[in-house]
């Protein structure tokens, strides 16, 4: 797929780079999820939880359909006013974790303990556009990523 230049800027990395035919947004997951594995989507509620995404509600699920599910929109990560109550109440997949047995939630935030490390956190963000972790574009520092996951943010 060739991404025109002028939605590119010259960068190989930008939102809506994979254009995926005929998907339509996620209204009810019950209904719109069926055909996927649920123990799939407690763990994208996991994550969410983990890295503080606030964006991925019954009115915004940044959840994708056609067949397959697609899941977007991280860009409210690292939230510095996360509530887990409020999590909690409005994330879209809320359903599929409360089915998680204890045993499925451990080995999830296991598995994410051992992926998520300062040392990988550091690889991930070495590859990322410069405008893409550039301060002054209003974007969060490696710093204050740390901080949230292994620090005194949410994370952990």
């Amino acid at each position: 797929m060739m991404i025109p230049e002028i939605v590119t800027s010259g960068n190989q990395y930008v939102f809506a780079s994979v254009n995926v035919e005929e998907t339509k947004d996620v209204f009810d997951a019950d209904k719109e999820l069926a055909h996927v594995d649920p123990l799939m989507l407690g763990r994208v509620y996991m994550f969410d939880r983990f890295i503080g995404n606030t964006d991925r509600t019954d009115a915004n699920s940044n959840l994708l359909v056609n067949g397959s599910a697609y899941i977007i929109d991280h860009n409210n990560a690292f939230d510095p006013e996360f509530d887990a109550a409020d999590f909690g109440a409005e994330h879209i997949l809320r359903r599929y974790y409360a089915a998680m047995s204890a045993d499925e939630r451990e080995e999830f935030k296991d598995e994410i303990c051992r992926k998520v490390t300062r040392e990988s956190v550091a690889a991930w963000w070495s590859e990322l556009p410069a405008e893409w972790t550039d301060p002054l574009a209003g974007v969060f520092d490696m710093e204050t990523v740390n901080d949230y996951l292994f620090g005194g943010g949410h994370g952990r």
